[in-house]
């Protein structure tokens, strides 16, 4: 069935570009412990006794307390939607005699005292040597999110049994991001973007390396360079495909109104992703097509696993591009017909004088640049 590879810009917004919520992990090592160790709590000029002390790395939770100071930190409460799950978990020697010797603590140092705002027990597994707790993130936790900019770990534990030797804090949490990046299984670069980005007159560029990708312009008429793209109810995704691997950084960058994209001394970085690992496996069988020619066309027999894979395979006579399939689907070919592990169907070359069909194995999606994976020419 041919399609038009206009409307197919529109119409192929990929899966992964969902809406941009992503697994966080807040990590913070304990600060300054060496320093906690030898002054004690809040100040406190006398060194600690040897039997109070954590290791150098470390600090040892009784009836001391330890402090994150989240402007130091990664870690945004306001980021967690109403009614999200983020759990704790504190890493270091736990003692089986203490069940709920550790209490995780939301407080704001704006308040007059040091009450915490919110506080949650954490159970310690002695066999894991970890404390942790799930805490949901209410309505009323939301409207102090704000002003709640320090986390307070501590204990009633009897220094003497054995409190919890605390190294490090780990809190995961699902987020939304108003700006986002990331590959796709498609290997497409995709931008996630709240939909405010409408309401400014502020571009939005894509670079990969620092090199520029493409954008949403600048101004008020919604115009998209270099880029597919698609608006959601809450989220705008624009994509692109270019070549890419490991060790690449892609980023998101705000572009003020009167500035060019191409200058980046003016751009404000949004998002970022450094490629960590990326699925560029070719598919065996797509060694497995084989073409025919005819008065009628070009006849293509494709193996069922590359027809419906999750890549393209793009057609080409020498540079011209013929069709392609991807997902299931053929642009610019006849309806395909199945048999048994096998599609069928035909291509119509501008020349009927072409000799060899070019086969281009390639991620991104229809409409969008030709990154070849692998490629064979097939002998009409």
């Amino acid at each position: 069935m041919k399609k038009s590879l206009l409307a197919l810009l529109c119409l192929s917004a990929v899966s992964a570009q969902a809406m941009a919520s992503t697994h966080k992990t807040f990590e913070e090592d304990l600060i300054n412990a060496t320093a906690f160790n030898a002054g004690g709590v809040a100040g406190e000029t006398a060194d600690l006794p040897s039997s109070m002390r954590g290791d150098d790395d470390s600090v040892l939770l009784s009836a001391l307390y330890q402090t994150v100071r989240l402007s130091n930190t990664d870690f945004n409460l306001d980021k967690i939607p109403t009614g999200s799950t983020f759990d704790i978990t504190l890493n270091g020697h736990v003692n089986k005699h203490e069940p709920r010797q550790v209490r995780f603590q939301l407080m704001s140092s704006q308040a007059e005292s040091d009450v915490p705002m919110f506080s949650k027990p954490l159970y310690c597994n002695e066999a894991e040597n970890t404390c942790s707790a799930s805490l949901v993130m209410t309505d009323e936790m939301k409207q102090y999110a704000s002003q709640l900019d320090k986390i307070v770990i501590a204990s009633d534990a009897d220094i003497a049994q054995g409190p919890v030797d605390m190294k490090s804090i780990h809190i995961s949490y699902e987020a939304e991001d108003s700006f986002s990046v990331s590959i796709d299984e498609n290997l497409d670069i995709v931008a996630n973007m709240t939909n405010d980005i409408y309401k400014n007159k502020d571009g939005y560029a894509l670079y990969l390396n620092g090199s520029y990708l493409g954008e949403k312009a600048q101004g008020l008429d919604n115009k998209f360079y270099y880029t597919a793209h698609n608006k959601g109810e809450r989220f705008t995704q624009m994509w692109i495909s270019r070549d890419i691997k490991k060790g690449d950084v892609i980023t998101l960058a705000r572009v003020p109104e009167g500035k060019s994209a191409l200058d980046t001394d003016y751009t404000t970085e949004l998002a970022r992703l450094e490629v960590k690992d990326l699925d560029k496996t070719v598919d065996k069988n797509f060694y497995n097509i084989s073409a025919t020619k005819d008065d009628n066309g070009i006849s293509v027999r494709m193996p069922k696993s590359v027809f419906e894979g999750k890549r393209r395979v793009v057609f080409f006579d020498g540079n011209d591009y013929i069709g392609e399939t991807f997902n299931g689907t053929g642009y610019y070919t006849s309806k395909p017909i199945e048999d048994n592990d096998f599609f069928t169907f035909k291509v119509s070359p501008k020349k009927s004088s072409i000799e060899n069909l070019r086969a281009v194995y390639t991620g991104g999606t229809p409409g969008l640049d030709t990154i070849p994976l692998a490629q064979e020419n097939i002998k009409l």
